[in-house]
């Protein structure tokens, strides 16, 4: 298998490579862009079609967590995503967590960086609170006090990022005018405003109108707390 891998041309090995690295494979990817299950499998091993679609590859890059470009040319520099290990035969999702404190006071900027460590989940429970697969996911650490008490500054929370409906009342990540923070959302399907509010009475509510000055990251499905 891996002597056929390595005579695919980048792009195609790059999605045989990736798809192992976060548990799926060639049918379940085939079946996530609504095709035959056999799509992904004919166009890796037989060239058929020549090239993906836009659509299908956008898809494609959103699902396995890679850059769209990465499924043109096949490149993909320093990317470190969800993998699964089997540890004492118990299979585990390791998620990578990011140096981007989402701010439950006042917010920071958004900066890409790479991975400043990894947590291990057990693949089991994360099935029991999403349903969206391993590249969808991440945790991320609370900076500030406006969450308190349901968050506490330090607290590492587990993002799905797949989940950005705003159907109903959570906690999520967003993107306010630049600055990535952790609040409780709710929405008004009547007039499309998005309430942002704080688990802390000491901090208001804000009401956003422009849906240009919002982007919903993820929710928020898990904590995690130091009690020391």
């Amino acid at each position: 298998m891996k002597d056929r891998v390595s005579k695919l041309d980048p792009v195609r090995r790059l999605i045989v490579e990736r798809a192992a690295e976060v548990g799926t494979d060639l049918k379940a990817l085939s079946k996530a862009l609504d095709k035959n299950v056999s799509y992904l499998h004919t166009f890796v091993t037989k060239g058929t079609p020549r090239k993906l679609d836009g659509d299908d590859r956008k898809r494609l890059a959103d699902f396995l967590d890679l850059p769209e470009a990465a499924l043109k040319d096949g490149q993909v520099a320093h990317v470190q995503l969800p993998s699964v290990e089997i540890v004492r035969g118990v299979e585990y999702a390791r998620i990578p967590m990011h140096d981007i404190r989402a701010a439950a006071g006042t917010g920071v900027e958004v900066e890409d960086s790479e991975p400043i460590g990894w947590r291990l989940f057990d693949s089991g429970w994360l099935k029991s609170v999403t349903l969206s697969k391993l590249p969808a996911l991440r945790v991320i650490q609370v900076a500030g006090d406006s969450m308190t008490d349901t968050l506490a500054n330090g607290d590492q929370v587990l993002v799905d990022l797949g989940q950005k409906a705003l159907a109903r009342e959570g906690i999520f990540v967003l993107r306010l005018d630049g600055e990535l923070i952790v609040k409780r959302v709710q929405k008004s399907f009547q007039s499309g405003a998005v309430t942002i509010k704080s688990d802390n009475p000491r901090y208001d509510a804000e009401v956003i109108t422009d849906p240009d000055r919002l982007d919903v990251v993820g929710r928020v499905v898990w904590l995690g707390r130091s009690i020391g």
